[in-house]
C-alpha cells in the first residue's frame, strides 16, 4: 500500500500504527531508517481510503538539504519507539486527542531514562507533557523498552494502559503499567 523507498525510510522502516480520524480518513506513523549508521526518523502518511497512501509535505525537518518530506520527528532516540494514538477517553481536551508514549533519552548522551509522554491536538504538532519520564526504567534492566511501546485509553478498564518490553532472569518479558491521567504511571 506504501513503498517506502524515500532516502529517509531506507530498509530499517518499522513500528508502524494507523489510526481511523474521527473526521474521515486514515493516518499512518511509522519510523524510517535508512541505515543503522543513520540517525532514525518518525514519519507520517495519510490516507482517505485505507488503500492508497500520500505522504505529506510537512517542511518541518531537514534531510539531505531538503524540507520537502514528510518527517516529524529527527535525531532524538524518541523516534526509535514513538507510538501515538487516538485518546477516546471521555472528557479529554481536544489539545489532546493524540497522545503518544515514546523513548526520553538522557539530556547528555543517548542513555534512556524511560518512557515520555507527549500530546498532539491534530496529530502533526507534539509538544512534551513531562520532562521527566512518565515510566521509568529501571536501572538493573538493560534493554528495556526496545520495542513498540504500545499506549491506549481502555474503556473496559477506565485507565490508560501501556505495554512495554523489559528484561528479566535474561529473559524478555512483555510488561504493562496503568495510568488515570497519563503521566502518573504504576
Amino acid at each position: 500500500a506504501l513503498r517506502l523507498n524515500n532516502p529517509w525510510e531506507g530498509a530499517f522502516c518499522n513500528y508502524g500504527t494507523v489510526i481511523r480520524l474521527p473526521e474521515g480518513g486514515f493516518r499512518l506513523y511509522y519510523r524510517g531508517w535508512p541505515s543503522p549508521r543513520a540517525p532514525c526518523v518518525y514519519c507520517v502518511a495519510e490516507s482517505k481510503d485505507g488503500r492508497r497512501w500520500t505522504r505529506p509535505s510537512l517542511k518541518r525537518v531537514m534531510f539531505n538539504g531538503s524540507k520537502e518530506n514528510n518527517i516529524l520527528l529527527a535525531n532524538s532516540a524518541t523516534c526509535h519507539s514513538f507510538s501515538p494514538f487516538l485518546d477516546t477517553r471521555p472528557g479529554c481536551p481536544r489539545s489532546e486527542r493524540f497522545k503518544a508514549i515514546g523513548l526520553l533519552p538522557e539530556s547528555q548522551g543517548s542513555k534512556t531514562r524511560g518512557l515520555g509522554a507527549w500530546a498532539s491536538a491534530d496529530g502533526l504538532r507534539w509538544r512534551l507533557l513531562s520532562r521527566e519520564p512518565v515510566i521509568r526504567k529501571d536501572p538493573n534492566t538493560p534493554h528495556a523498552f526496545d520495542s513498540q511501546n504500545v499506549a491506549f485509553w481502555s474503556e473496559a478498564e477506565g485507565r490508560y494502559l501501556c505495554f512495554f518490553r523489559t528484561w528479566s532472569d535474561g529473559q524478555r518479558r512483555i510488561s504493562r503499567s496503568e495510568s488515570l491521567d497519563f503521566i502518573h504511571w504504576a
